[in-house]
């Protein structure tokens, strides 16, 4: 509808990823110019909705209205406001589109009650507490009506988002069934779908996801939080050419929106197009100039074209903005290529205050610890708790490539030659012409003392289009230096 009537709309669910609760959060996140607030009261029996649109710019209220109607039928509320919304802002829907479903699980108010709290309480997913509530209240609304596909769909998210704050792999099985036994219950929303698409792809099942992300699309055409779903499916099985269609198809529906940009701009960092994801990230920022995530995905994809000063002031604007542990981790390797290694172990750290079951942190503090002189425990040890994190996480997701690859290199770090070459091997076989798993296999070999097969390796990352500055700075390569090999790769030949 919303691209019918010359609207984009930014999905509830990409508020509630980026905790936005305010309309200046709104403005900054999202770059909006129109905001809906609304407040709800209840009192003897009966509902009312105040709520206002107002511009997000100046703050100015252009219209208001307040709706009220009994309690007991919680599904006529929020039809009215819907009708009322639309009324404001001038938008008459054609009969066709009044015949779309309105996505209700249930129809028993209360357990719709409940429902919609579960999803107040996602809102705020960050803290634990909120996900404890949301299972709690989305398990209450099941409880009244265990028929209620949203609520269960409901549900399989708040395992997700606790596995995801946890990495307690007991929530997997819980958030699946969720998620399964809401598409049991109705294939008439888009919501059990998409459930469903996440974890499918979460855990490795991409050609599953792709089909219910397809599906998610046929229910409602114009998600571009399922394009972009679909998209990262497509990459995760290799169809590089259709994911990279597919996140610009969810750009075109919402192209004043930072999340396609966003997107886009990972799958060019991942497959080593360093300025066209920096063109992404750049546009991410203009979009939203006080995005946290945008600067420090920035600050990577600079770090990736050896632009340091550049990377190291949008990693220090990122955590100006909000303290994470993606900007403090690009912040350190920023320190680490440019030898600074105590800096960046002290940096490393600090990002691990913000979660530490980081498992690429935990590595990159035994890479940066190796280097500082009496440190060699500490390396061990994060190496240790980076290998542990990583087995863990390619337990929900064993088709992971890039996570196998920085396993092979831990435990060659760690001198367990036989278990490196192995996972190596697991590596390859899943994604043979990744340019940074292609990096990490000659970093295995470098440190098992084959500078053949290291040199062979980095000839193949190099032609898959890996960062030659990356490649330059590293400093497990530095006794190559004086070889004609190593030579040409720094050379560009």
């Amino acid at each position: 509808m919303a691209e019918s009537h010359g609207l984009d709309v930014v999905p509830a669910c990409e508020v509630r990823t980026q905790h936005v609760r305010s309309l200046e959060e709104a403005r900054r996140e999202f770059g909006v110019n129109l905001v809906v607030e609304g407040s709800l009261q209840r009192s003897k029996g009966l509902v009312r909705v105040n709520y206002a649109l107002v511009d997000a710019v100046t703050r100015r209220q252009l219209r208001a209205d307040t709706v009220t109607a009994s309690a007991a039928d919680i599904f006529a509320v929020e039809d009215r406001v819907v009708e009322s919304v639309l009324k404001d802002l001038e938008i008459a829907l054609s009969p066709q589109e009044r015949q779309v479903p309105v996505a209700r699980g249930t129809t028993m108010s209360s357990a719709y009650d409940y429902y919609l709290q579960g999803r107040g309480y996602l809102q705020d997913y960050q803290k634990p507490e909120s996900i404890e509530r949301a299972i709690a209240v989305f398990s209450r609304a099941l409880e009244i009506d265990p028929q209620d596909a949203l609520a269960l769909a409901g549900l399989g998210e708040a395992y997700w988002r606790k596995y995801d704050a946890s990495k307690d792999r007991s929530l997997v099985a819980k958030g699946q069934a969720a998620c399964d036994r809401a598409m049991q219950l109705s294939t008439q929303f888009a919501e059990p779908h998409l459930c469903m698409a996440t974890w499918l792809n979460g855990t490795g099942k991409y050609e599953r996801a792709v089909k219910e992300f397809r599906e998610t699309l046929r229910l409602e055409p114009n998600r571009d939080d399922a394009y972009r779903g679909l998209a990262s499916a497509y990459e995760n099985l290799g169809q590089l050419d259709d994911a990279e269609g597919t996140y610009r198809r969810a750009i075109a529906l919402s192209p004043e929106y930072w999340a396609g940009y966003n997107a886009l701009g990972g799958f060019y960092l991942t497959h080593a197009q360093y300025p066209e994801a920096a063109g992404m990230f750049e546009k991410v920022v203009k979009l939203v100039p006080d995005s946290s995530g945008g600067y420090s995905n920035l600050c990577l994809a600079e770090l990736m074209r050896g632009r340091y000063a550049q990377a190291v002031a949008s990693c220090e604007r990122s955590i100006a903005i909000r303290p994470r542990v993606a900007a403090y981790s690009n912040l350190a390797t920023a320190f680490y290529y440019q030898k600074r290694f105590s800096d960046a172990a002290t940096t490393y750290e600090q990002a691990l205050h913000f979660n530490d079951r980081e498992y690429l942190a935990w590595g990159n503090l035994g890479d940066a610890s190796s280097w500082v002189p009496g440190e060699g425990a500490r390396a061990r040890e994060a190496y240790g708790r980076a290998i542990a994190l990583a087995n863990e996480q390619l337990r929900v997701n064993p088709r992971d490539a890039r996570t196998l690859g920085y396993l092979a290199w831990y435990q060659a770090a760690l001198g367990n030659k036989r278990a490196a070459l192995t996972t190596v091997r697991r590596a390859l076989r899943i994604a043979p012409r990744d340019s940074e798993l292609l990096f990490n296999v000659a970093l295995v070999y470098n440190q098992l003392g084959d500078s053949g097969q290291a040199l062979s390796w980095l000839e193949k990352s190099r032609a898959a289009g890996f960062s030659l500055t990356v490649l330059r700075d590293t400093p497990n390569f530095d006794h190559l230096r004086t070889n004609s090999r190593f030579q040409r790769l720094l050379q560009g030949k």
